[in-house]
């Protein structure tokens, strides 16, 4: 008992490719909890934007830590290993987007700033939500690929580089989706707004 204790604080220090050879020599329980416990709020939120409820998205980001699992021992040690398991999880919710034919996206509301002025409290919330109710419907209507590139750049803050990498696809085509993306967004929210 005494032995694990001491080995564990090491355990937690080591790099993620540390980890994955760790896993790949047989010391699988400690090397996977250890990768789970340092990317589990980082996946959840990834594919929470993705897939809209909370529970939702924890299904999803046990699929995707399922996954890791069972294919971390074709984990190619030359490739960096957050971009692979970020890979997983958006295929992952892609997948789930597909299965459930979901059209919601996360609620805009968990990424507003709460305003400072307590009086001006309950008159900003209220328009507040009609402008994320907004904005909400007008992710929505996004097609998969484009809410996924999306949600990578404008939430995430990723390259598109970086986005390629992970999805597989061309710099171009990411860029394409993305401006796609905020044009439909303008458009949709320019209608909106107009409205009222």
């Amino acid at each position: 008992m005494l032995d694990n204790i001491k080995q564990l604080p090491s355990r937690q220090g080591l790099s993620d490719l540390e980890l994955v050879r760790r896993f790949k020599q047989g010391d699988r329980d400690l090397a996977f909890d250890q990768l789970v416990r340092r990317y589990q709020e980082r996946i959840y939120w990834t594919v929470r934007r993705i897939v809209g409820s909370h529970e939702d998205a924890d299904d999803v980001a046990q699929e995707t830590f399922v996954t890791m699992w069972q294919k971390l021992d074709s984990f190619r040690e030359d490739a960096n290993f957050f971009t692979w398991l970020y890979r997983v999880s958006v295929n992952a919710a892609l997948g789930h987007l597909r299965r459930s034919k979901m059209k919601r996206f996360v609620s805009l509301e968990t990424l507003v700033q709460p305003f400072e002025d307590p009086d001006m409290q309950s008159d900003r919330n209220m328009l507040n939500d009609e402008r994320i109710s907004a904005v909400e419907q007008a992710i929505q209507a996004l097609p998969p690929q484009q809410r996924v590139v999306f949600c990578m750049r404008y939430y995430d803050g990723l390259k598109y580089e970086e986005i390629s990498v992970m999805l597989g696809k061309s710099t171009g085509t990411l860029k394409a989706n993305y401006h796609h993306a905020i044009k439909k967004l303008e458009q949709a929210l320019k209608d909106e707004f107009a409205q009222t």
